[in-house]
């Protein structure tokens, strides 16, 4: 199973943000969203459904729970 962070991190770069832009859009400081990539701080259940809705994903999708979907056959094209 894909672990939150790395779904985080590899969705943000298949949609083309960067950490600082992706922050900006979740309204939340840079260094708040590089410790829920580097996994030293989890999101609020309202900053999750919003991580959720700009990358376009279920909560599902984004934790891991169920994978699958057009954004994971991307994912694991990139991957190969």
């Amino acid at each position: 199973m894909i672990m939150f962070h790395t779904n985080l991190r590899n969705l943000r770069e298949m949609q083309g943000y960067s950490q600082k832009k992706f922050a900006e859009l979740l309204e939340i400081p840079v260094t708040t969203y590089r410790n829920y990539e580097n996994t030293l701080r989890e999101p609020s259940y309202d900053i999750l459904i919003n991580i959720a809705k700009l990358l376009n994903v279920s909560t599902d999708e984004l934790l891991g729970v169920k994978q699958t979907g057009d954004n994971y056959s991307q994912l694991f094209t990139l991957i190969k």
